[in-house]
């Protein structure tokens, strides 16, 4: 009786065991594979986050460039082109991966249709100030030209108010030469109306267009003579002198009209887009700021993760401690079983030598 249930006990504990080893098995791989893909992810987290960070610097760098771009500066284009394609560049591994990093799209939906939102409107406005580079130049440049030149243009034009004076030139043509000194000074400042922006833009536009016609209509009858406008052609050496000085500074101006006055719309485009950008920066900064807090709770939005690993760790760390329980148990009945053997090997002994000494008297 006793055989059959150490027997029945036995077999119960293999069982156990048995189960305890499948077990161990089952929760070691499980425990490399969560580990494995923990690891991987914690890496690719940090590339998420190095990536995220670098978005947020390169905001700044379109936000500075694109000003300084719209003032004239002309190495901002390409800081503002570049810091443009890296940041789209980015978000687009964020939102759907490349072929080194898979994206986080599903998994931060929320956070980077916010900020893809956002950057659609800063990307359109970094566009269009990029794209009218050349005129923005083109603007700066006349300005800068205007500004130098205007000194000397009215020191020529007094030169020749005074030629005028001295030579009894009728009071229309002294008028005529005076009032061009006003224009000079009102177109330079017209096209620092114009590259400044804003409501008076157009208007500074229109009113720099009507003045260098009429600033390089009456330098042209002064020179050649102009009956519509009643203008003498000025035949005095010196006056002429100042009077081809003039046309020589202000020909940059008087040969690009045209392309000033159709370049004064492109410029305010430019212009309400560098405001664009600087009134966005504050949300697509809290936007970006949104998207590297998203990257640092990643793991806890994954199924399998650094939790699976440490449940997964935890399970083997059990079922050792099962094993290794059954073990001592088993080892503890095994031990149990010899004494017993032992013991009643030893009784029978001494049975079997009572039995023999007692044989031994008899035959005595």
């Amino acid at each position: 009786m006793d055989n059959i249930r150490r027997l029945k006990s036995s077999s119960h504990s293999r069982k156990i065991f048995t189960l305890s080893i499948a077990v161990l098995v089952c929760a070691t791989l499980f425990f490399i594979v969560s580990t494995f893909i923990f690891l991987r992810d914690a890496d690719r987290d940090a590339k998420y986050l190095e990536m995220a960070s670098d978005m947020r610097v390169l905001l700044h760098q379109i936000s500075t460039s694109s000003r300084a771009a719209t003032a004239g500066d002309s190495s901002a284009f390409s800081t503002l082109q570049k810091a443009t394609d890296r940041f789209d560049r980015s978000y687009r591994v964020l939102q759907t991966g490349d072929s080194q990093l898979p994206g986080v799209g599903m998994m931060m939906k929320a956070e980077l249709q916010a900020l893809g939102g956002i950057w659609l409107s800063v990307k359109n406005n970094s566009e269009t100030i990029v794209n009218n580079r050349d005129r923005i130049l083109f603007l700066h440049d006349v300005a800068k030209t205007l500004n130098e030149s205007i000194p000397e243009l009215q020191r020529e034009y007094n030169r020749v108010v005074e030629v005028l004076l001295d030579r009894n030139a009728s009071n229309e043509q002294i008028v005529y030469a005076q009032k061009q000194l006003l224009l000079a000074e009102r177109i330079a400042r017209n096209v620092d109306k114009m590259l400044s922006g804003g409501e008076a833009t157009s208007q500074a536009a229109d009113q720099f267009n009507l003045d260098a016609s009429i600033f390089g209509g009456v330098l042209t009858g002064m020179l050649e003579g102009d009956k519509q406008l009643g203008l003498e052609r000025i035949k005095d050496a010196k006056a002429r002198v100042s009077l081809e000085r003039i046309n020589t500074l202000f020909d940059f101006v008087s040969g690009s009209v045209d392309d000033i006055f159709e370049a004064s719309p492109d410029l305010l485009s430019a212009k309400n887009a560098a405001d664009g950008i600087l009134n966005n920066s504050p949300k697509i900064l809290d936007s970006t700021n949104s998207v590297v807090e998203g990257i640092g709770s990643l793991d806890q939005r994954r199924t399998v993760g650094a939790d699976t690993a440490f449940y997964s760790g935890a399970v083997i760390l059990i079922i050792l401690a099962v094993i290794g329980t059954q073990l001592y148990r088993n080892t503890v009945v095994r031990l149990a079983q010899e004494k017993n053997a032992n013991e009643r090997n030893q009784i029978a002994i001494e049975r079997l030598l009572n039995e023999i000494g007692n044989l031994a008297d008899g035959d005595l």
